[in-house]
């Protein structure tokens, strides 16, 4: 919106090859129900990494979104050698239009894979429904594959070659292999399970119980667990990973882990999500077992939080009080004030960690005993007394 800070958005994308759409999505209606599913129109994995905004000019899977006005959602189609003009239509809700133009010919399969170097001789990379390996040590390129599935070891030979690497492709689809061994070379893989969308998904090991409702996923979730969990020296936190952050999930997903053995006293210890930074997830437990809910796969602990918030007085006079109350972890969860014992209305700035009192909108003077309490997640309690003159 011109002469503001604000992004108001996208309304309409038209995607058009040879002057033949494949491709509209109006944002003219929207489900507040459905408001998850955008994380599918736009590429969820970038903008977790980066906080950058792409929308995809095609309907990705799962996507039940019905603003998609075109049957064929995207999906371009070129198996001749001639040149197609694509024209991309991008209007926002005051119909203001940009247009992209650009020219796409068909040719033969090239294959010219953008490979990085990697330090080990053989590694794989997983995209969607696809698990590539890729051999880059040149007395292997000329061995074939031997993937281990179901206690089976079917060989494979290399899909195609790039430079100085040979690349293996197993679809997914089919199952999910063990490892895979080329010359005398083991790559083993993180896949533990294969959740469907639709459907109650569960997996088991021996620690840890993952609860997948019948709407949680969007897409086919090919699960990696890791199956090292990392107790700290001073046994105040248990850490391990439940696939990544960046797959977008519809509802909470259900975990259950068996801490017996390994923390031996429970008392102020709750889930956190620590993909980035750490966020308070709780918990109940019962028989060393803890029993927490999350909208974001990744990196989780199981930490103890024993310390109290703490208070400091930032501001006092007859106008205004101002304090700035912070805590080390589970986060604030009740805060009181009173003066004179009668209690006192605070008002909360969250981003700066600060309470302040408005005297317009209260009939009591900032004048006695001022006491605070503040409680965390975890249940430690802060006490601050002060006199207001």
């Amino acid at each position: 919106q011109n002469s503001t800070g604000h992004l108001n958005g996208i309304a309409k994308i038209e995607l058009f090859v040879d002057d033949k759409e494949i491709f509209h999505y109006n944002m003219d209606k929207f489900h507040f129900d459905d408001s998850h599913h955008i994380n599918l129109h736009q590429d969820y994995e970038t903008l977790k990494k980066k906080g950058s905004h792409f929308q995809r000019c095609y309907r990705a899977d799962g996507n039940r979104l019905d603003n998609y006005l075109n049957k064929l959602n995207g999906k371009l189609m070129i198996n001749d050698t001639l040149l197609h003009k694509i024209r991309l239509q991008v209007s926002d809700a005051y119909q203001n239009k940009s247009v992209l133009e650009f020219d796409l010919k068909g040719g033969l399969p090239k294959v010219v894979a953008n490979i990085p170097h990697y330090p080990k001789p053989v590694w794989h990379e997983h995209e969607e429904n696809f698990l590539k390996v890729i051999v880059n040590e040149r007395k292997l390129l000329d061995e074939n594959a031997h993937f281990f599935f179901k206690r089976k070891m079917l060989e494979q030979k290399s899909l195609y070659r790039s430079g100085n690497h040979a690349v293996f492709v197993w679809d997914l689809r089919n199952g999910l292999p063990d490892s895979v061994k080329v010359g005398q070379y083991v790559e083993r893989f993180p896949f533990t399970d294969l959740i469907h969308p639709g459907k109650v998904g569960k997996h088991t090991n021996l620690l840890l119980d993952i609860h997948f409702p019948k709407q949680a996923i969007f897409d086919t979730l090919y699960l990696k667990t890791k199956t090292d969990f990392i107790l700290s020296k001073d046994s105040s936190s248990l850490s391990f990973e439940v696939h990544d952050p960046f797959v977008p999930l519809s509802s909470f997903v259900y975990l259950s882990l068996n801490t017996k053995g390994l923390l031996k006293n429970t008392d102020k210890f709750s889930a956190y999500n620590t993909s980035a930074g750490y966020r308070y997830l709780g918990g109940t437990w019962k028989n060393n077992i803890i029993d927490f809910k999350t909208k974001n796969l990744g990196k989780f602990t199981i930490k103890k939080d024993d310390k109290a918030p703490i208070i400091k007085l930032a501001k006092k006079n007859r106008k205004q009080i101002q304090l700035v109350v912070k805590d080390n972890l589970s986060g604030i969860n009740t805060f009181n004030g009173y003066i004179n014992g009668q209690w006192v209305l605070f008002y909360y700035e969250h981003k700066k960690s600060l309470f302040w009192t408005n005297t317009e909108l209260s009939n009591i003077p900032l004048q006695g005993e001022l006491l605070i309490r503040v409680a965390d997640k975890c249940g430690n309690l802060a006490e601050m007394k002060a006199k207001l003159k």
